[in-house]
């Protein structure tokens, strides 16, 4: 990915959790994040559909790259026994941004919704 990019997306995602942890996702506003993470409406609108994508998307990228972590963590060699250090400290790092996305009384439609896109079937 290029490093401009990378940058973008990790200002975006920072700033998001930053704020969440302060007022909770469902009172958060697009031009808060931007504001916070110095990112232009066009170039969020570049990267992202909405403030929906942005927190599903970088769901999708905590995902990733914890499974990295682990397959890291074992050297790529399975079975692996889950849950690592690097997951442990992730959950303790974010445990805070993570209460008050759950919180969210739009979360689990949210979930639900990009579950459903992201399933073989799109049902």
């Amino acid at each position: 990915m290029d490093a401009r990019i990378a940058k973008t997306r990790n200002a975006l995602i920072y700033a998001m959790v930053t704020l969440v942890k302060e007022r909770g996702f469902d009172a958060l506003k697009l031009n808060d994040i931007l504001a916070e993470a110095g990112v232009p409406r066009s170039t969020f609108y570049g990267h992202y559909a909405d403030k929906d994508d942005l927190l599903i998307s970088s769901y999708v990228n905590m995902l990733d790259m914890t499974d990295k972590a682990e397959w890291d963590y074992c050297k790529g060699v399975p079975p692996c026994v889950l849950p690592s250090a690097s997951l442990l400290n992730h959950i303790q790092e974010f445990g805070d941004y993570a209460r008050k996305i759950v919180a969210s009384a739009q979360f689990d439609a949210k979930m639900a919704r990009a579950n459903c896109a992201m399933s073989p079937t799109g049902a």
